[in-house]
């Protein structure tokens, strides 16, 4: 006896009750007790799907903020920790200019700290229905590296919404000084460059000069210049800080 159980989202289970040889055959009573757990057993193979789902998405959003140089925080209803991406991990183990304390995001200096507190605030007490309200900040490392910044967000309230444990607000924390994940091989492949060209592109995005790329590639002054001229001729941009921007926000830098 058994039944096959195919969901609207694609889901394919299949239910078998089997008895030993010699046994006699399923009653109706048996076959109808059968029946009414499929209901349920189609509702629980749903929710998995569901859940199986929004796992895998949450895991490639995840890893492509990573790739995007952006740490992720998001906070419950009160404002705790329930999750970071693996970039915030990294920028809080660092503990230069923002921490985790008490399951508590906090900056290091006090007046920015207090700011930060009444941004995540704020968040949270805003409704699921306005996540396109954005509050950000730069935060002060004691180190004297660049300032972080940090953008907090309310999250959009979902079909989950009435679980009081819920994601409730979400803080973005950008550092500047952070290299970008270009590949050559990838920069080469999108924009035809040649590989020495490419190379000289990923510098450029990593902030390097002119100059700086040339020594670091071990190249000449007007070999760079050479390049440059063809990357921008293969590329159509005009200007420098155009082709940065170009290549910082190309599918590079998710790849």
């Amino acid at each position: 006896m058994g039944a096959d159980i195919v969901t609207e989202g694609g889901a394919d289970c299949r239910l078998r009750i089997t008895r030993p040889p010699g046994e006699r055959d399923f009653s109706e009573r048996a076959k109808a007790l059968c029946q009414s757990l499929l209901p349920h057993l189609r509702r629980a193979v749903t929710l998995h799907s569901r859940i199986e789902r929004i796992e895998t998405e949450r895991r490639l959003y995840s890893t492509t903020m990573d790739r995007m140089l952006v740490g992720t925080v998001v906070f419950d209803e009160k404002g705790s920790v329930m999750r970071t991406n693996g970039l915030a991990d990294e920028i809080l183990a660092e503990n230069d200019g923002v921490r985790v304390s008490q399951n508590k995001l906090h900056a290091a200096f006090p007046n920015e700290d207090r700011e930060l507190q009444r941004l995540i605030k704020t968040a949270l007490s805003l409704p699921g229905e306005a996540p396109g309200v954005l509050q950000p900040m730069s935060v002060t490392r004691p180190s004297g590296r660049a300032n972080l910044g940090v953008l907090v967000r309310p999250v959009p309230a979902g079909e989950w919404s009435e679980d009081r444990h819920r994601p409730t607000a979400v803080a973005f924390i950008r550092d500047p000084e952070r290299k970008s994940q270009l590949s050559v091989e990838m920069i080469r492949r999108l924009f035809g460059l040649t590989t020495a060209e490419a190379a000289l592109a990923m510098l450029l995005a990593n902030g390097f000069t002119l100059d700086e790329a040339a020594a670091e590639l071990k190249i000449r002054k007007n070999t760079t210049r050479a390049h440059l001229r063809s990357i921008f001729a293969k590329t159509g941009v005009r200007r420098q800080t155009t082709l940065i921007h170009m290549l910082l926000n190309s599918i590079a830098s998710i790849s």
